[in-house]
């Protein structure tokens, strides 16, 4: 029954909620207890938030995903959680998460509620509208920066908050490339957004994007302030930026893996070992 739950609100998925710490890290201040443990207070509490965003989400697409040849199995769609239930523990989490996140800061819960509101919107109205929909979930993981930043009271890096956005951007695309090639096994009873999208699209779109985010990334190492606060090396951790985008694009062009990153984050050895050495190289530089 525990494990049911778990898929329910997507354990799994608040790994996107580390952004949250992004602030905290690129500005060398990883090591301050008081705002480590804040930011890990606010990422635990905001992760109940996307979980309520994750169960309104299932609860709309519930028709589709009964029809889905893979997503029949989540455990509104199989009936092996009641809606019912689904609901109040909806409700819980919106206000445990709040609630929280209230006592912590009120910049901060004001920017969690936009996001509430924001994603509320998504599941109504935005995800059917093909190309807004992608901007919207981008703009989802903008809102966590900003989460990052008034717990903290670090202010975000410009370079940093176009790098999410365009990465985000990324992201979803390839989401949404994972779902069109889905799509053939079942072609109807689909989500409407995704009739104005095809493959040809998604793929230009993210062989466009990833260029994009390297230059940001390299801009962002090689900026003043970057330069005088931690030195000229940081340009050297875009080696693994770059062989992290062309591990992916492997996997989804040539092995044909799919293209949900968080699955591919979980279960491939390569893009694992590579974040692994960025983010140490990274820290070694900023820190050390």
């Amino acid at each position: 029954m525990l494990l049911r739950y778990s898929r329910l609100i997507r354990i799994n998925n608040w790994t996107k909620n580390l952004i949250i710490f992004s602030p905290l890290f690129f500005a060398g201040k990883i090591s301050n207890v008081v705002l480590l443990q804040q930011t890990l207070i606010s990422c635990i509490s905001f992760s109940f938030l996307t979980s309520f965003i994750y169960i309104l989400n299932d609860y709309m697409d519930l028709e589709h995903d009964r029809a889905h040849p893979s997503k029949k199995n989540r455990p509104l769609a199989s009936g092996k959680v009641p809606i019912a239930h689904a609901g109040a523990m909806a409700i819980v989490l919106l206000i445990v998460g709040l609630g929280i996140i209230f006592q912590l800061s009120i910049d901060t819960f004001y920017v969690s509620l936009s996001y509430v509101v924001t994603m509320v919107a998504y599941c109504l109205v935005f995800r059917k509208m093909a190309l807004v929909d992608i901007g919207i979930i981008a703009t989802g993981f903008v809102i966590r920066l900003y989460v990052g930043s008034t717990v903290t009271g670090i202010p975000n890096s410009m370079w940093i908050i176009i790098m999410t956005f365009m990465l985000a951007l990324f992201i979803t695309l390839a989401k949404r490339r994972d779902d069109l090639t889905r799509l053939a096994i079942n072609e109807e009873n689909t989500r409407e957004s995704l009739n104005e999208y095809n493959i040809t699209l998604v793929d230009s779109l993210i062989i466009v994007l990833v260029p994009i985010i390297i230059v940001s990334y390299i801009l962002y190492c090689t900026a003043d302030e970057n330069i005088t606060r931690v030195g000229n090396n940081l340009y050297l951790t875009s080696v693994f930026v770059f062989f992290g985008f062309m591990r992916y694009l492997q996997l989804i062009f040539v092995k044909k893996l799919g293209g949900d990153p968080m699955e591919l984050l979980f279960r491939d050895s390569g893009i694992q070992l590579i974040l692994l050495f960025w983010i140490s190289s990274f820290a070694w530089i900023l820190y050390f």
